[in-house]
């Protein structure tokens, strides 16, 4: 992978997020939306970066499994512009929600192009981030 120029390093998602709001919507020029595990790496709304461990994006289930055990790990859900914890006690129903799309079985309907990834991220203290992104 290869690295971001140092300007960009200090962007924080929110910042990201501020642009994309910014740029108007529909109609107004096309804005790519952040996306974290497929970028490796970024910033968050607290000043942290965080790179992409392994510079893989194609988590094992079982390792997206042991982080959503974990309670010291921050779990983020991202989808467009907004991302969101994932608090402890709502880990089993979203690892309920996202196993079959992270491990192809799921049985998708017509009109379903719905579709996660997940990334294990961290920073220069060593602490695990999880970050799922979903997209249709």
């Amino acid at each position: 992978m290869g690295h971001k120029r140092r300007g960009e390093r200090g962007k924080s998602f929110a910042a990201i997020l501020a642009e994309v709001e910014a740029s108007g919507g529909p109609g107004e020029s096309a804005v790519a939306w952040s996306q974290p595990v497929l970028d490796g790496e970024f910033t968050d709304e607290h000043g942290v970066w965080w790179q992409l461990r392994g510079g893989d994006a194609l988590m094992p289930w079982k390792r997206v499994q042991q982080l959503l055990g974990d309670p010291e790990v921050r779990v983020l859900r991202v989808y467009a512009n907004e991302a969101r914890d994932v608090l402890p006690e709502e880990r089993e129903s979203f690892a309920a929600e996202i196993r079959p799309y992270l491990t192809d079985t799921v049985v998708r309907t017509a009109g379903d192009y719905t579709d996660f990834l997940a990334g294990e991220f961290k920073d220069e203290h060593h602490n695990h981030l999880l970050v799922v992104e979903e997209s249709c």
